[in-house]
């Protein structure tokens, strides 16, 4: 099976489209019960939902972000090598 491309799957999102799917990854009561993206105007969002109950009615409340990619991790530090002196050395 192929690895899964996530750049690769936002860019095939037509239009005015989009999916959500089980959040999968939810830990807390405030956590979206649902997350997706969409496309609108040519910009991809990301979007959440929340299963809401109110006078035995189920709904689904909605939240739209706009999609950023995560900046790389900056590389780790150089740590600069120890100078010594003649004084240092044992011979």
């Amino acid at each position: 099976m192929a690895e899964f491309n996530l750049e690769t799957y936002l860019e095939s999102i037509p239009e005015c489209k989009g999916n959500m799917n089980k959040n999968q990854q939810k830990k807390l009561d405030t956590h979206p019960d649902m997350r997706g993206y969409v496309r609108v105007q040519g910009q991809i969002y990301e979007i959440a939902g929340w299963v809401k109950e109110n006078n035995g009615k189920k709904r689904l409340s909605i939240s739209l972000k706009p999609y950023q990619v995560a900046p790389p991790s900056p590389p780790a530090p150089v740590t600069p090598k120890a100078k010594y002196s003649d004084d240092d050395m044992p011979f």
